[in-house]
């Protein structure tokens, strides 16, 4: 029967040595780029709120908006936020969307951490909650929009 030593040797060894040969590395192919279609911004919380929302494609700001976001009502119907905002080249990237609730909580979406492959489209929503919390959700589904791969530069 081998020893712990000799156990060891031939476990650590090769492992440690291939520690660097593991992690995720700059020549790693990308992934999780996307188009975003668009965002909107809305609020079912009953305080008025300030949203501050900024867009990068690879890494470049390629948009920046801050909107004051009234009270929900509690009728039923969201019309106090933005409409579907889209102001960005239109063309597949890694996209990044930041939003912060009235200088305080920040919260990021960030296509190349949250899908392992490219996806065609992807919509946003930036939604206040009853309990005045931000939260970011996002949605593969541009059924209704036109998916031929964007060109823009």
């Amino acid at each position: 029967m081998p020893s712990r030593r000799t156990v060891l040797a031939g476990v650590v060894g090769p492992t440690v040595g291939s520690a660097g040969c593991l992690g995720v590395g700059a020549t790693d192919p990308p992934h999780g780029e996307t188009w975003l279609a668009d965002y909107h911004v809305y609020s079912l919380h009953a305080e008025a709120h300030t949203v501050d929302v900024a867009v990068r494609l690879d890494g470049e700001q390629v948009h920046r908006e801050s909107y004051d976001v009234a009270a929900y009502d509690g009728d039923g119907t969201v019309e106090n936020g933005t409409g579907y905002v889209n102001d960005w080249p239109r063309r597949q990237g890694r996209f990044v969307v930041t939003a912060r609730l009235d200088d305080g909580p920040t919260r990021h979406f960030d296509s190349a951490a949250s899908y392992e492959r490219d996806v065609p489209c992807t919509r946003v929503g930036i939604r206040v909650d009853e309990t005045g919390r931000l939260g970011i959700w996002t949605t593969t589904n541009c059924d209704d929009l036109d998916t031929t791969p964007p060109t823009d530069e």
